[in-house]
């Protein structure tokens, strides 16, 4: 039966385009996968998973759950490895990928384009490879839209849920499609309140479990991101101008596109943006990312499609060039990284990190913290070594000159 649907599935040109797209955009997130260096939030979710399975020491429970948890249920399967991790990341970035093109198919005479679009940016592709929670988070927010249209207001707020517990900032794009029911004025708007509750259940669990409470968890993480945050942060200016360099060829298609576009989509980005431009302290292009599907079919109905793909190209030359450049700034000083790690693991004793603490944790076998308060008091936690970019007052045992690394032991255990 299954081979004989599959048959007439690809008896559609369209869907053997589909099919094609979804093949090139796995061929480059694999080559990402394998030839990309750790990140910093890589650290953490891998940290995290490491302790699921009780193989490591160290983690960061104010992480979302889902994308650590269901790396070290895979690892129960294949054994520790980066590359698993990755591989399930670009899983959930080709099913997210289907789940866009069922909606861009409700939407649009010829949803190839914009589904295409979305699919080889670069932006999208690299994240996608990575250990994150985009891809899984835009799996569930597209099926939370695709369901929003289909009137399914329930099904909607479950999914939304669990999209928001996923990637906490997600909940933005949530709170819109919730505006989007309070101005059609429809009466089942509570249903999506009432699914999207059920749908973060598991996440009020997780909070329960390990922070003591159903909401404690929110305020630990927006604690601990309050130093990098706060209402008209110096970053308001590099946020904007990150957003005019990657979407500039798009803006003039989105212009002519607003008005026919859903209020949900323009909601979407209107909403994300000014919480990015005026909430967020920090400037990555990655930031910029989870408006991007919006953006495409919002522009994708301002112009015909030969100019759709014209500017679609420079729209993707650019995000490959940031992709580039980020990838370039990550691999710097990697190895001397790496080599400070091998460094620490031929010693005993916990260590205090500066420099990549999550990936420190994850690589180090032993107890690393990060620096919360001066180095003295590390002494109770048998601190023995500090990991460290900047000068101390303290014996300097290993040296990377390159990077500026430096290794100080604290004391002898």
């Amino acid at each position: 039966m299954f081979p004989n649907y599959l048959e007439e599935v690809l008896s559609d040109k369209r869907n053997r385009i589909v099919l094609l797209v979804l093949v090139v955009f796995v061929f480059f997130a694999a080559i990402s996968a394998y030839t990309t260096v750790l990140g910093w939030d890589e650290g953490s979710y891998l940290m995290n998973a490491q302790y699921f399975i009780g193989e490591g020491e160290n983690v960061a429970f104010e992480w979302p759950f889902f994308t650590p948890g269901l790396v070290a249920a895979a690892w129960l399967i294949t054994g520790e490895s980066v590359i698993v991790g990755r591989f399930i990341s670009i899983l959930f970035g080709g099913t997210a990928l289907v789940a866009f093109y069922m909606i861009c198919k409700d939407r649009f005479d010829s949803p190839i384009y914009p589904f295409g679009l979305l699919a080889l940016a670069p932006l999208f592709v690299f994240w996608s490879s990575q250990i994150m929670t985009e891809a899984a988070a835009f799996l569930f927010l597209f099926l939370s839209l695709y369901f929003l249209e289909r009137k399914r207001p329930l099904v909607a707020g479950v999914l939304m849920g669990i999209t928001a517990s996923i990637r906490y900032v997600f909940v933005i794009f949530g709170l819109a499609f919730l505006v989007s029911y309070i101005v059609r004025k429809d009466r089942e708007t509570w249903k999506y309140v009432v699914g999207a509750l059920l749908g973060a259940i598991p996440f009020f669990i997780y909070s329960h479990v390990w922070h003591g409470g159903v909401f404690s968890i929110v305020i630990d993480y927006i604690s601990s991101d309050a130093p990098w945050s706060g209402f008209l942060s110096q970053f308001v200016t590099d946020n904007t101008k990150k957003f005019f360099i990657l979407y500039i060829p798009l803006l003039p298609a989105v212009v002519l596109g607003w008005k026919r576009s859903p209020v949900v989509d323009k909601l979407s980005v209107l909403m994300y943006s000014v919480f990015l431009v005026l909430f967020v302290g920090v400037s990555y292009y990655r930031y910029w990312l989870p408006v991007m599907p919006f953006m495409v079919m919002i522009a994708y109905r301002g112009l015909d499609k030969r100019k759709f793909v014209a500017l679609g190209l420079v729209f993707v030359a650019i995000s490959g060039f940031v992709v580039y450049d980020y990838a370039q700034e990550r691999t710097l000083c990697r190895d001397e990284l790496y080599e400070a790690h091998e460094f620490l693991m031929g010693h005993e004793g916990a260590v205090v990190s500066t420099v990549h603490w999550t990936i420190t944790g994850y690589r180090v076998d032993r107890e690393v913290y990060a620096p919360w308060q001066d180095y003295e008091s590390f002494k109770e936690y048998n601190v023995t070594h500090i990991l460290t970019d900047g000068g101390l007052d303290y014996p300097v045992e290993a040296h990377y000159p390159n990077c500026g690394y430096r290794v100080y032991r604290l004391q002898e255990l």
